[in-house]
């Protein structure tokens, strides 16, 4: 469910600005998918822990073992595009190049659009 609301809200936002505004609705459509990816990254650089794996740290000094399936997973997984940063990194280049794109091309035809009165 959660890929599925990824997903109609990114369509949502193409089609709502599909005409004139056409990057604005694709800069709401990153912005659904980089919200997205920074939840993945600091659910991975900052796993959750149960109750009693974070007593274990906090009482006896046990934090070993308490995230050793993660780290056997990231030894397994060498995929550097797999990872949420590379998908972050990805998604920054692609949209300022398309607008640098709608820049260049489109010229003065690029529309102003008045936010909160800042023209």
């Amino acid at each position: 469910t959660y890929i599925t609301v990824l997903m109609l809200l990114s369509r949502a936002f193409l089609v709502a600005f599909s005409s004139e505004y056409w990057i604005v609705g694709h800069a709401f459509a990153y912005s659904v998918f980089g919200i997205a990816v920074c939840r993945e990254i600091v659910d991975q650089k900052l796993p959750r822990v149960s109750g009693l794996d974070a007593g274990a740290v906090a009482y006896f000094s046990r934090g070993d073992n308490v995230h050793a399936e993660q780290k056997r997973r990231a030894r397994r997984v060498r995929n550097i595009a797999g990872s949420p940063v590379f998908v972050a990194g990805y998604l920054f280049v692609v949209l300022a190049l398309a607008i640098l794109l709608a820049i260049f091309s489109y010229g003065d035809a690029v529309p102003n659009i008045d936010f909160f009165g800042i023209d």
